[in-house]
């Protein structure tokens, strides 16, 4: 087998990292320093009750890293993300998204999949588990308009664009928020105890079908909230490990027969979550995934280690600062206090009210003034505030523009 069928063959293997410096990472064990210990925390019950809308400032750091076990072929990947989560209670549940406030990427996997900004929206049901995902059309529609603009080649797109399909974006939202909120959710736990079970972890940067895995889950403590001290938070932990040679088939069938397969493996998956039991809104979410792949080729095997972290703190104490700048002719703009404009969520009726605000404000700074204040409370789509501006329009005795016209 030549090298260039190796070489990808292994970056299948590295899920999306960029190149870098990086050393091979440590073996896949589990560190000693947060393994359960015994504690004397009182025993707690966990249940998803979330409130009935909820906003935090969120700072994300994704790192990923791959080498060989010689430390050869290092390849390294990171990316920072500021972002506002917001939630709201919908019927049978919590609809749940991200916005971008500040830096962004593209990643379409994880538990904050983003394409150029655009984010999908997350169901959760009273149970606290997956019940859809909204927004993977408009996930596609900017990918689209990244590659026609230049800002992403062909072959990327390739990559990218078997991740947001409906069913793709679901199964990553159920990949990362069962752990979050549906595992928990009726539990009793004493602190140190281990409940064990079987469960599956995604093998997306494998290109198969979820894995079947040992699981554990552990309540190792309480400690005060980060953001908010006066509240109390458990300390939960989940250890998921897989054989990754239930991937093998899928690879080889994928492989098309070039000689690579995958001879043996490991995937050791660990989710860390500070949460508030009572109603399980986190406030700091750690994934991180180690694989250790071992590949069988022409010239011999190669063992690769792959590690990729994915770290979430949530301050809900921080509060949205927005400043209204009035421009001439009626414009405005509505900051947040990232000194970014803020960003309404990318659905059609928040399209068409940009348009109609852009359309009426020059009327009227009374209308300027009306816009940016519902730019500034929108919540989970437009539709409202779209109606309003509409009404204000039309109370000043004016035909309000075509733009204002409820969206379809």
């Amino acid at each position: 087998m030549n090298d260039t069928l190796l070489r990808g063959a292994l970056f299948a293997a590295t899920l999306a990292v960029g190149c870098g410096g990086a050393r091979a990472p440590v073996a896949t064990t589990a560190a000693t320093e947060d393994q359960a210990a015994v504690c004397d925390a009182p025993p707690v019950e966990l249940r998803f009750d979330w409130p009935a809308q909820m906003s935090a400032v969120v700072v994300g750091t994704d790192v990923t890293e791959s080498a060989n076990a010689d430390g050869s072929a290092p390849m390294r990947g990171d990316s920072r993300s500021e972002l506002r989560l917001r939630s709201e209670r919908v019927d049978g549940g919590v609809a749940v998204r991200f916005d971008v406030r500040g830096e962004t990427r593209t990643r379409s996997q994880g538990f904050g999949p983003d394409i150029a900004g655009v984010r999908p929206t997350v169901v959760l049901g009273a149970d606290g588990a997956v019940r859809g995902v909204s927004g993977a059309s408009l996930m596609r529609a900017r990918l689209a308009e990244l590659e026609a603009a230049g800002h992403v080649d062909a072959a990327s797109v390739a990559a990218i664009a078997p991740n947001l399909t409906d069913a793709a974006q679901t199964d990553t939202a159920r990949s990362h928020w069962r752990w979050v909120t549906g595992v928990w959710h009726g539990r009793t736990l004493r602190c140190g105890e281990v409940a064990r079970g079987r469960a599956e972890v995604p093998a997306m940067g494998l290109g198969a079908a979820p894995l079947a895995a040992e699981m554990t889950l552990t309540y190792q403590g309480q400690r005060p909230c980060p953001s908010v001290p006066d509240r109390t938070c458990a300390i939960l932990r989940v250890d998921l490990t897989a054989d990754a040679r239930q991937a093998a088939a899928a690879i080889e069938e994928r492989s098309q027969g070039d000689g690579v397969r995958l001879a043996a493996g490991t995937i050791e998956r660990k989710i860390r979550l500070l949460a508030e039991p009572d109603t399980l809104v986190p406030h700091r979410i750690t994934f991180e995934e180690r694989q250790e792949l071992v590949w069988e080729h022409g010239g011999g095997r190669t063992t690769r280690y792959v590690r990729d972290v994915q770290d979430y703190t949530l301050d809900y104490a921080a509060q949205t600062t927005t400043h209204l700048v009035l421009g001439q002719g009626g414009g405005f703009a509505v900051v947040g206090e990232d000194g970014q404009p803020l960003q309404l969520p990318p659905t059609a009726a928040c399209r068409q009210l940009t348009a109609c605000c852009q359309a009426a404000s020059a009327r009227s700074t009374t209308v300027a003034l009306t816009c940016a204040m519902a730019t500034a409370n929108v919540g989970e789509d437009c539709d409202d505030e779209l109606e309003m501006i509409g009404g204000v329009v039309q109370g000043g005795g004016e035909t309000p523009p075509p733009e204002c016209a409820p969206a379809e």
